[in-house]
């Protein structure tokens, strides 16, 4: 199995990858649905948040879905730095990753991952947007605007008046 940068990797062996790894992910039992607490969309500060606060808000708000450094994330191998668009790492960047963390099973994750193999990798050449692709474009968009992140966006922006469009934010994408 050839998984190191470089030559050798073919885009074949990369897409039966990430294959692996979606599989992996997504035969996890998806998390049971939390009642949601719309104070935390929708908090009582909410008209007084300036930017920053809202900007630091989303932050903690999303704290649960982040994978961090460490023991409970991932580590990272670092090596050689690139150079002129050329990976001169011997070995991958990643040392371990934790699969097991709840990022993984999320759905908006879930529905990232299904994107990555949507695109020409080559620059240049005209792609062909399937059905198939088109749903899964619109399972991530509907996966991103559920997430309580986009709904405090919504909510804040709604406050705000930024924008009388703010209504329904998944019918402006």
């Amino acid at each position: 199995r050839v998984d190191k940068p470089g030559e050798s990797l073919s885009v074949a062996e990369l897409r039966n990858a990430l294959d692996a790894l979606l599989s992996a992910v997504t035969s996890e039992e998806p998390a049971a649905e939390e009642e949601e607490d719309d104070s935390e969309v929708k908090p009582e500060n909410l008209g007084d948040m300036s930017l920053q606060d809202a900007i630091t808000y989303m932050w903690k708000l999303d704290e649960p879905n982040r994978v961090n450094w460490g023991d409970s994330g991932f580590t990272l191998n670092m090596q050689n730095k690139g150079r002129y668009g050329t990976d001169r790492c011997e070995d991958v960047l990643f040392d371990w990753v934790n699969l097991e963390h709840p990022f993984w099973s999320a759905p908006v994750t879930k529905a990232f991952i299904s994107l990555l193999d949507n695109y020409e990798r080559e620059t240049g050449k005209a792609e062909r947007v399937t059905a198939e692709e088109k749903a899964e474009m619109a399972g991530f968009l509907d996966a991103l605007c559920a997430s309580k992140v986009i709904k405090f966006v919504l909510e804040f922006l709604k406050v705000k008046g930024a924008d009388p469009r703010c209504s329904s934010l998944r019918s402006m994408l």
